[in-house]
């Protein structure tokens, strides 16, 4: 996509000669105020050099060069309606001496989504001009721009984003959205504007939050203090259930540059006081409009930072051991480009990345694409998400919801009312499943009811992607999302009691996408029992299966952080089969969970194995259902040694 703004229009329109064609200064005098008005101009007194360029248009109206001094003036002020005016009297004028402009015209054309104007004017532009070498960069930019363009909106059949309401898309400028998971809150920045004495009037960047019910938008309000302060916050990220935000604040005192990245975190109802989250991330240029991955791992941010490929970059930097950040790593290509990225988003599967971009084949000013990867990890070739998503205008924000299905997207279409707030369709399966399921519920002290400030996380079955959250300590609750799997791995932590473990299945086709549970925990104590039910062999056989390696490592480390306690890890099955079998199936079965515990590091004397066979079934034999539950492993604090 091309950037218009950057376009020097003064050495752009240099005149040249061809064909033998000759230009003339009308007077001598004319010639100096020619030379009165470059001076102006080459000083930055636009003032001045607009009252004289009009003098001299109004004198000689049919002199090219103080149509393109007029028109390079109009551009440095901010008018660019009296600029397409002036460069279209330049080459009314003069047809081919300044072949830059009509290079001009194309772009003024393709940014007002004008594009076979402005093709037309493209094509007049390479006719004429001298050099006729090698295509740059931008020049092969455009020209793909506009084809591209000129295919996406002949489209036969589209749906068109809408409008959010007043509420949300309001008369100031709204844009960047986050979402939570399930969809259920919306934050996003809003311009807002504040009158101070007489006609004063300061505008601030502030962080809304809406929640979203029922297709109706309730609760519209500023974000609290501490976020929220008489400086600019914006352009923010929010952990999948809300709890936690990274955002963009500016001239804090704390600040490394003039704007940083913060981190806040939400217990109960209460955001805690922001923190910068220092140097690697944040520097002395600029760094904005961050994305937090649903593992809570990666950081992507965008930054002027020198090392970048273009002038704002995508860049990534991970959690360590320690909770800091490590030093940012560049996207690289072919996510950045000679122009400027921005605004990283994790697509609904969590592997594709979305951003906005004004360095990539697109519709004009900023556009959306999504980049996927390959079988290497390796991001590919970005795609435009095509019109009517992307317009000619800038689209350079994007919120997704896999569970609900739609995206909400930032958009400057609308000229009469700036930035605003649009709701897209976005995928969903073949089968008209949401791409996302959604996990939440609460935590509790299985004896006090009492609510607990767990580490929750799932993960599909024999996948690497997974999504973690903590509790709300206040109320014990919890929200995530993942990808749809037909099985997951659910699984809760907290110092203190023993590991949680759950099989998800979420195969049944009538399954809508949430599920809602209720996670009762047991405080560690002698005789303290849990089965981990992600603990799987192979039929009639004690070979561990590779399914198992989650929560075998995690049971190791549950065990290494109680060294006063002893352990038994019991092996029961189902009453199918002879007595004799099942007791000899089941203690090789939890001999094999000890080995491999033991050849992982752990004292053989601080757990035994013991196989049970069906003598302690916790359900009815009668079922395949009630069969599979019996069939299990279990931790149980033994005594303290």
């Amino acid at each position: 996509m091309i950037r218009i703004l950057g376009i020097l229009l003064f050495a752009l329109l240099t005149p040249i000669l061809s064909d033998g064609q000759t230009y003339s200064v009308p007077t001598a005098k004319a010639q100096r105020q020619m030379n009165q008005l470059r001076g102006l101009i080459s000083n930055m007194e636009y003032a001045q050099a607009g009252l004289l360029a009009q003098k001299i248009t109004q004198r000689y109206p049919q002199w090219a060069e103080v149509w393109m001094a007029t028109a390079e003036i109009a551009h440095e002020t901010g008018q660019p309606e009296l600029c397409e005016k002036a460069t279209e009297r330049v080459v009314t004028l003069d047809s081919t001496g300044y072949p830059g402009a009509y290079r001009w015209l194309a772009v003024r054309k393709f940014s007002l989504g004008l594009y076979t104007e402005a093709l037309e004017l493209f094509y007049r532009y390479k006719s004429v001009r001298v050099s006729q070498g090698i295509e740059n960069h931008e020049d092969s930019l455009l020209v793909a721009s506009l084809l591209f363009s000129l295919k996406e909106v002949q489209k036969a059949s589209v749906t068109y984003p809408e409008k959010l309401p007043e509420i949300i898309s309001s008369d100031e400028d709204d844009y960047f959205p986050s979402l939570t998971a399930d969809g259920s809150k919306l934050v996003f920045t809003r311009i807002v504007r504040k009158r101070g004495g007489a006609e004063n009037i300061s505008t601030n960047e502030d962080l809304i939050q809406a929640d979203w019910r029922n297709g109706s938008f309730l609760n519209v309000r500023v974000l609290p203090g501490p976020i929220t302060t008489l400086n600019n916050e914006g352009t923010q990220t929010l952990r999948q259930d809300g709890r936690v935000m990274i955002y963009t604040a500016c001239n804090r005192p704390d600040t490394k540059g003039g704007c940083d990245l913060y981190l806040s975190g939400k217990t109960g109802d209460s955001w805690s006081v922001p923190v910068n989250l220092g140097y690697p991330v944040n520097t002395r240029y600029w760094e904005s409009t961050p994305c937090l991955s649903t593992d809570n791992r990666t950081l992507l941010f965008a930054s002027n930072r020198p090392g970048g490929i273009g002038g704002m970059d995508i860049w990534m930097s991970t959690r360590l051991a320690d909770g800091s950040w490590s030093q940012p790593q560049n996207l690289g290509r072919p996510v950045n480009s000679p122009g400027d990225e921005m605004s990283p988003q994790f697509g609904s599967n969590l592997s594709d990345l979305c951003f906005a971009s004004n360095g990539h084949i697109g519709l004009g000013g900023f556009d959306l694409y999504i980049s996927g990867k390959d079988n290497d990890g390796k991001l590919t070739q970005p795609v435009n998400l095509g019109f009517p998503i992307n317009t000619h205008a800038n689209e350079d924000g994007i919120a997704i919801s896999g569970l609900q299905g739609i995206a909400i997207i930032a958009s400057d279409r609308d000229q009469t009312t700036g930035k605003d707030l649009y709701l897209a369709k976005w995928e969903k399966r073949d089968d008209g499943l949401s791409s996302v399921i959604v996990i939440k519920g609460l935590v509790q002290d299985r004896k006090t009811g009492l609510p607990l400030a767990a580490k929750i996380e799932i993960q599909p079955s024999g996948d690497h992607r997974s999504s973690q959250v903590d509790s709300d300590p206040v109320s014990g609750s919890f929200l995530l999302g993942i990808p749809r799997f037909e099985t997951y791995r659910l699984t809760a932590g907290l110092s203190g009691y023993m590991p949680y473990s759950e099989y998800v299945v979420t195969k049944d086709h009538e399954f809508k996408g949430t599920i809602t549970k209720e996670l009762l925990m047991d405080a560690v104590s002698e005789g303290s029992a849990v089965v981990l039910h992600n603990i799987f062999f192979r039929v009639d056989s004690y070979e561990l299966l590779p399914e198992s390696e989650g929560d075998l490592v995690d049971l190791l480390g549950f065990i290494l952080e109680n060294p006063g306690l002893k352990f038994e890890i019991s092996g029961h099955t189902d009453s199918t089969g002879t007595p004799s079998y099942n007791e000899a199936l089941s203690q090789k079965r939890a001999e094999s969970v000890r080995n491999y515990l033991i050849n992982s590091g752990l004292s053989p004397a601080t757990i035994v194995a013991k196989g049970y066979g069906s003598n302690q079934p916790i359900t009815n034999n009668s079922t395949e259902k009630g069969r599979a539950a019996n069939r299990r492993t279990e931790l149980r604090v033994v005594t303290n040694r």
